[in-house]
């Protein structure tokens, strides 16, 4: 065995794979997000889970079209979920991110859901205020020229997002706007 291939099988012995359920786990989550986490095999499958839950928990319409994913009266709502990533619990950092999000689909309010150690953290912004201040961000993602994020961390557009934590304040944020 030459010197790298030691040094490697030496890093390797080091690094124990960790799934998201147990770095979550490790962090003292809650039986619910465990119970969240479990169905994480499946990214389509655990999106429309997500959607779902927000959905009832909300009482939001079921949508019309594919272009969005639920309405109040005539708002029509993009969610999006995020976990928090991997590499930054270890670190204790918590940073979220928001994958595929489209200029061109008919919504008129993006939802964010943060699945973080505690429970569930709901955000709204209408589309407007959104993709305005997308284009103040100095982002270069060559889908972004055709009006799709390909991804963003919350940290970066968490100064736009309205908190809502139940039925009561989305229908008061949906008066307001």
């Amino acid at each position: 065995m030459d010197f790298l291939e030691k040094i490697v099988n030496e890093e390797i012995e080091k690094i124990k794979f960790i799934d998201k359920v147990d770095l979550y786990k490790s962090k003292g989550c809650s039986d619910m997000i465990l119970k969240i986490l479990k169905q994480n095999k499946n990214p389509k499958k655990f999106g429309i889970m997500m959607e779902n839950i927000i959905k009832n928990y909300f009482e939001l319409d079921v949508s019309d079209t594919t272009e969005c994913d639920c309405k109040y009266k005539e708002n029509r709502i993009e969610i999006k979920s995020s976990t928090l990533l991997s590499s930054d619990l270890f670190k204790d950092k918590y940073t979220y991110q928001y994958n595929s999000i489209r200029k061109n689909y008919k919504y008129d309010y993006l939802f964010l859901c943060n699945i973080n150690i505690t429970g569930l953290d709901f955000y709204i912004v209408d589309k407007k205020t959104f993709w305005e201040y997308i284009l103040t961000l100095n982002i270069r993602q060559k889908k972004l020229k055709i009006g799709i994020l390909e991804m963003i961390c919350y940290k970066r557009i968490k100064d736009i997002m309205i908190r809502v934590d139940n039925r009561k304040q989305l229908l008061e944020y949906f008066e307001k706007n």
